[in-house]
């Protein structure tokens, strides 16, 4: 199942409203469903994220202790990295 999210994006972005909808993988029926769901969840509010609150959000939320592979694993299939803070994939340009 695929979900438009209501990501942040940079103030200062020269996207038009059209370009600046996500769409991302909400369910695929495999083990990083609730740890995917949890991440959109975060980039809803924020355009930008630091690692160490992500880690502590997903744990939080499913009330298991994720190794840092699970972590990568989410971090890598749904967002990029820039200056240590973590950007949902599309909401800033390369």
């Amino acid at each position: 199942m695929t979900n438009s999210c209501l990501g942040q994006f940079p103030p200062q972005t020269a996207a038009s409203p059209d370009e600046q909808k996500v769409f991302a993988l909400w369910e695929s029926g495999d083990m990083s469903d609730q740890h995917r769901q949890v991440l959109l969840e975060i980039f809803s509010k924020n355009y930008r994220v630091r690692r160490n609150m992500i880690q502590s959000r997903l744990i939080q939320e499913c009330g298991e202790e994720l190794s840092k592979q699970d972590v990568d694993k989410v971090l890598k299939d749904c967002c990029v990295s820039y200056g240590g803070m973590w950007y949902l994939k599309g909401t800033v340009q390369s």
